[in-house]
């Protein structure tokens, strides 16, 4: 087990109920700390200075550090295998790292609200985040778009769990209410998924050209303007959008390496 005393990460021996601290790790604050699945590793997030640090379950020593949050992290998560980690902050972001090498691998920016938490979708693909405002937000972590949104909360969302299955998705939030969902993707869910990942695929050429050429997201916005007496036009610029944010938060990411 791993706990926090005070804000030092200990490791609990569920046999003898041993105590070892992790020093290396420095002081500890926010998100609960998270094991990797082969329980060889765990990751926590510094009080200070808001990065994630995953340190050796064995050795007690430091192994990389995820760098990029500017407010507290409130959740850490490990992908089923172990190869990805995953952060929600207080700064909007929602962050999925490489686990081994600590690089910023996608960033998943929506709502300007506070992420209180996020897990992994049973498929590796998806993510699901809860968020200050309520909702519990899909992701599609290929696109960076939001694909559904589940709404029903009244106060934030803190905690979220699949069952082992994956096909109920449980959450409780500062309403005082714990809901459960059905995530199996309906045929209607499905349609409306796979729609926004052809949109996807249709407007990314034409929004990495514009920002190639504009350098900014109002180019999208300009350039879309000519569709809007057509079906969907305010869809597809909500899309253009949110592809264009992601390109330019990915060329960010890029340059900072």
């Amino acid at each position: 087990l791993a706990a926090l005393r005070g804000r030092d990460l200990v490791l609990i021996d569920r046999e003898t109920w041993g105590v070892t601290e992790m020093p290396a790790l420095g002081s500890v604050f926010g998100a609960a700390p998270a094991f990797s699945p082969d329980g060889r590793r765990v990751a926590a997030a510094h009080s200070s200075d808001f990065e994630v640090v995953v340190g050796d379950v064995a050795t007690l020593a430091t192994l990389t550090s995820l760098r990029g949050h500017t407010e507290t992290v409130n959740s850490i998560r490990f992908s089923a295998d172990g190869t990805r980690i995953l952060t929600a902050s207080n700064d909007d972001g929602v962050r999925v790292w490489d686990a081994a090498s600590g690089e910023l691998l996608t960033v998943l920016e929506g709502p300007r609200t506070d992420a209180m938490c996020a897990l992994f979708a049973p498929d590796g693909e998806h993510v699901i985040s809860g968020g200050r405002d309520g909702r519990i937000r899909f992701w599609d972590l290929a696109s960076g778009a939001v694909v559904a949104e589940l709404v029903g909360h009244g106060d934030y969302v803190y905690s979220l769990a699949l069952s082992p299955d994956g096909k109920t998705l449980a959450s409780s939030s500062g309403d005082w209410t714990v809901r459960m969902w059905r995530t199996e993707s309906s045929a209607e869910t499905r349609r409306a998924i796979e729609a926004r990942r052809e949109l996807v695929a249709e407007l990314t050429p034409r929004v990495v050209r514009l920002l190639d050429e504009l350098e900014h997201p109002s180019a999208v916005a300009l350039d879309l303007r000519a569709e809007r007496e057509g079906t969907g036009w305010e869809r597809r610029l909500e899309v253009a959008l949110q592809v264009a944010l992601g390109e330019i938060e990915r060329r960010g990411a890029s340059s900072r390496r």
